[in-house]
């Protein structure tokens, strides 16, 4: 599949122009400065012949860099097996042998992905996740308090103008508006009686 759709990938893969600012450490990085690595595991053997791949280590002689590697991409590769079980979880159409025709499986993939994407922002895979779902969850709460406040204080105003308007007009003071001719109540009888 991931042959099949290799100008998909390949287009992916390609960094922006703000990521150059990104540190960017990764294996074939010397090699590859303007794309960004695959995150693959031993069932895409054959992968970095044609793409910036990383694979984990094989064999038990591994140094310790190796080791310390292997663990990197491991608890990376964790996060997104994660977020694969999630969306297999919520769509059994993930989950099991695609049986429709190969022209509607990249859109429903995409629907799937961003309908996963949506509740994994709304109920977090991991307890750091939450923290950050949390954080973002505190920022709207507060921008809508600050919301209500400013409409809370505009409404304030406007009651504390009508009285003040009221109070003028009852202490006998003309409450004037420029807006508004000044009819005689004959003109406003004859007004009204010709609609």
């Amino acid at each position: 599949m991931f042959r099949n759709n290799e100008a998909f990938h390949q287009s992916a893969r390609r960094k922006a122009d703000g990521d150059h600012r990104l540190a960017d450490n990764g294996p074939l990085a010397t090699d590859y400065p303007e794309e960004w690595a695959v995150l693959a595991d031993n069932g895409y053997q054959g992968l970095g012949d044609h793409v910036r791949c990383i694979h984990p280590k094989k064999g038990n002689q591994l140094t310790p860099e190796d080791r310390r590697q292997n663990e990197l991409i491991s608890s990376d590769r964790v996060i997104v097996e994660n977020c694969f079980g999630r969306m297999c979880g919520l769509w059994r159409i993930c989950a099991e042998k695609f049986r429709w025709s190969e022209p509607l499986y990249d859109d429903i993939f995409q629907i799937c992905v961003s309908l996963s994407t949506y509740h994994v922002a709304m109920h977090p895979l991991r307890y750091d996740n939450g923290l950050s779902f949390r954080q973002y969850q505190g920022r709207l709460l507060a921008i809508g308090a600050e919301m209500k406040k400013r409409r809370r204080q505009s409404q304030d105003k406007y009651r504390r103008n009508q009285r003040l308007r009221r109070q003028m007009s009852l202490d006998g003071h003309p409450v004037h508006d420029d807006s508004v001719s000044d009819f005689s109540d004959a003109e406003s009888e004859t007004t009204q009686m010709s609609f």
